[in-house]
């Protein structure tokens, strides 16, 4: 290979050249890595401040007693090892959310239940009634 570039000017400039990308593609690695990353530009959403001023006043929930009647709901009967999934499900969105802040609340017919939203899409829903809290869980795209 020596004979050859020594013998051919153009072959020299080729191996030069690939020889000096090289080079300099290694130094921009290397300096990337030494670099260190810019800074964080915006806080995530879940990281946010919470609303400031006199919050709404609360609202209890209105009694089971006092709740419209509703239309049947269909049962439907799941083997033994599926009976206790979708509560095991809720227990668990209960204890991913543990003690922190609701995401937000909605104003829905007076009341203003507190509402928590996981990245799956699942919500788990709190309310005052008079009994104390209600709460709602509901799996992504459930109704």
């Amino acid at each position: 290979m020596v004979k050859l570039m020594g013998e051919c000017p153009k072959a020299r400039v080729a191996f030069l050249l690939a020889l000096a990308a090289d080079v300099s593609v290694a130094a921009c690695i290397r300096q990337a890595a030494q670099t260190p990353p810019p800074p964080a530009t915006g806080a995530p959403i879940a990281s946010l401040p919470l609303a400031e001023g006199v919050p709404p006043p609360v609202a209890s929930a209105p009694a089971v007693s006092a709740l419209p009647a509703v239309a049947p709901v269909r049962v439907v009967q799941l083997p033994t090892r599926d009976r206790y999934r979708y509560v095991e499900r809720a227990y668990a969105l209960g204890e991913a959310f543990a003690d922190s802040p609701a995401d937000y609340t909605v104003d829905y017919d007076g009341e203003r239940p507190w509402v928590w939203r996981s990245e799956a899409g699942d919500y788990r829903l709190v309310e005052d009634a008079p009994e104390g809290e209600r709460i709602y869980y509901y799996d992504a795209g459930a109704d």
